[in-house]
């Protein structure tokens, strides 16, 4: 789990960051709507079919299985939520 722990480090100031986005700062606050959650759910999909689509190597093998598009599927389907098209 060491590359784990060591890619979570270096990741640390980035990941924090994001919770100051502008897409994602409404998970922190009271003020989430339904409609917001879902294109913040949508934008979620669309960076993960990307980034998934550009890894050429397969991951450590103790990195654990986090089927991330399989849940984002789930949560997408139950807010009646396509996934959006990239061109």
């Amino acid at each position: 789990m060491i590359w784990l722990e060591t890619l979570r480090a270096a990741t640390r100031d980035t990941h924090d960051g994001l919770h100051h986005h502008p897409l994602l700062a409404p998970l922190s606050t009271q003020g989430l709507t339904r409609e917001r959650l879902g294109i913040i759910l949508q934008g979620f999909e669309v960076y993960y079919r990307a980034s998934e689509a550009a890894i050429s190597i397969s991951p450590p093998a103790d990195l654990p299985h986090a089927p991330v598009r399989d849940w984002l599927a789930q949560d997408m389907v139950a807010l009646k939520l396509a996934p959006l098209e990239c061109r």
